[in-house]
């Protein structure tokens, strides 16, 4: 089915024997990674369902929304499949940008957003780890700043700013993709990464969510305690 989507045999490249190249690597294009890893992700729950572990809700991380909500049935595979190419192919239109994984509080992520232009919050993945987004120049402030003050801090092996405004085109065009498929109310509660909160079926069934999906933060570790509380 991705085949014809991605122009690729991606089972060739997920199998491939050896190590990935340094140069060259076929995973660091959006296109044949994201549709790649909603591959994985969707075999491996259909797996475990099929070993009789029926999930009573469902989380995914960024583009793992979106098996969570094939998976729940809020859209088919074969429409899944085209939004997810679809969605890796604007990425790469994108302008290039950069992200950084930091060991902080969100309070003090926030404040450090507020003091750096073009630096957002792309990513909250635990009470102490952190995600920014943004152009090259404001990840380089970034990492100057954090340095000086001694925290622990990495570049995101990507070359796009994922979760900041710089992917408004991609998102605005994801829109207009979204309304050429079929989204219905999911059968398993599903958590949003945008709200970080129970997915409500006037989401789910918006395109308008799906870009917003794609611009704003991930708020996963909200995720994590919504369903935990449950």
């Amino acid at each position: 089915l991705l085949e014809p989507l991605v122009k690729a045999d991606l089972r060739s490249m997920i199998f491939a024997s050896g190590e990935i190249p340094e140069t060259n690597n076929p995973f660091e294009n959006a296109t044949i990674l994201q549709p790649s890893l909603f591959a994985l992700e969707y075999s491996l729950a259909k797996t475990l369902m099929d070993f009789g572990i029926r999930p009573a809700a469902l989380v995914g991380h960024s583009i793992g929304e979106y098996t969570a909500a094939c998976v729940s049935g809020v859209v088919s595979l074969k429409d899944a499949l085209f939004l997810v190419s679809a969605r890796a192919q604007l990425i790469e239109k994108t302008p290039p940008g950069a992200m950084l994984s930091v060991n902080m509080s969100q309070q003090d992520a926030e404040r450090m957003v507020e003091s750096i232009p073009d630096l957002v919050l792309g990513v909250i993945n635990s009470p102490h780890d952190m995600v920014f987004s943004g152009t090259q120049e404001a990840i380089e402030h970034a990492e100057s700043s954090l340095k000086g003050l001694e925290i622990m801090h990495r570049r995101v092996h990507v070359y796009r700013a994922f979760h900041s405004p710089m992917m408004q085109y991609a998102a605005d065009e994801l829109i207009q993709k979204a309304r050429e498929v079929s989204l219905k109310k999911g059968a398993i509660p599903l958590a949003s990464n945008l709200t970080g909160k129970w997915l409500e079926d006037a989401q789910a069934t918006s395109p308008e969510y799906w870009g917003d999906h794609m611009r704003q933060t991930v708020r996963f570790a909200e995720n994590i305690s919504t369903i935990l509380d449950k």
